[in-house]
């Protein structure tokens, strides 16, 4: 994605002499253009470069995949930034559900996933007739049997 950092002078609050509020000082941001209006989306961004302190749904990224039915391994990808209030002027509301209140993200299902696995695992645990406590104790045994081969 085409980002444009820029300095807080640039993009940061100001008081009335031009300079960066002491609130702000620490801030950096970057803007992107929107590829719908070619407006700039700026944003707030950490040491990483990952956008933080996001208000509503800016700056949204649609993402144009080729062959999207075909082999992953022959697909390509090219992402480009938008508003998403002028996306869903294209798109209109009824095929835009990413921004329902009920519809969760990738955060949460991925731990949802996680717990899910972390389940199934009890439950395999359970059913071959171990507890934590026990699965601790063949583990340490079985450490103590490689360290005693390793000595040989």
């Amino acid at each position: 994605m085409n980002t444009e950092q820029t300095t807080l002078q640039d993009a940061g609050p100001k008081d009335n002499l031009g300079t960066a509020e002491p609130e702000t000082q620490n801030r950096r941001y970057a803007a992107a253009q929107c590829c719908i209006c070619k407006a700039a989306i700026k944003f707030e961004i950490d040491a990483e470069a990952k956008a933080i302190n996001l208000e509503g749904f800016d700056p949204c990224v649609l993402v144009i995949v080729t062959s999207g039915f075909g082999p992953r391994d022959l697909q390509r990808e090219q992402e480009f930034p938008c508003h998403i209030e002028c996306f869903r002027k294209i798109v209109g509301d009824n095929d835009l559900y990413v921004t329902d209140s009920d519809y969760g993200t990738i955060g949460e299902g991925r731990r949802e996933q996680e717990r899910e696995a972390a389940e199934a695992a009890e439950q395999a645990m359970a059913d071959e007739g171990l507890d934590a406590g026990r699965l601790d104790a063949l583990l340490a045994e079985a450490d103590k049997e490689y360290e005693a081969g390793q000595a040989k």
